[in-house]
């Protein structure tokens, strides 16, 4: 991954370590918006406004073929949407577990 976003991903599993968990959250969504709009840029395809449509655009050009990629990626937006916006939600260990394990999956399986 680009070596700003590598940098991202270290302040994630610092913030993991030290028990941010929703800090870890948000930073996975931040990496995830760089992965998508990096990937978008080099596929030729117009940055929509908002990750959400972004990601749609890849799946529907084709970028993106694996369904459990595609659950994957929308899943850890979520969540990490959830986590950028005031939301009673708690965003324990597990959930950050989840959405860090799930980013690296995306960083190996699709933006690597």
């Amino acid at each position: 991954i680009p070596k700003d976003l590598s940098s991202t991903l270290h302040d994630a599993l610092r913030s993991y370590s030290a028990g941010s968990y929703t800090a870890c959250v948000c930073v996975c969504r931040s990496i995830i918006q760089g992965l998508v709009q990096e990937q978008c840029t080099k596929e030729g395809i117009k940055l929509e406004n908002g990750l959400n449509k972004q990601i749609e655009a890849l799946i529907s050009n084709k970028k993106i073929k694996e369904k459990h990629n595609q659950d994957l990626l929308k899943a850890v937006s979520i969540l990490g949407n959830r986590s950028a916006h005031p939301t009673t939600e708690i965003f324990t260990k597990e959930k950050a577990s989840l959405v860090l394990n799930g980013l690296m999956i995306l960083i190996d399986e699709v933006f690597a």
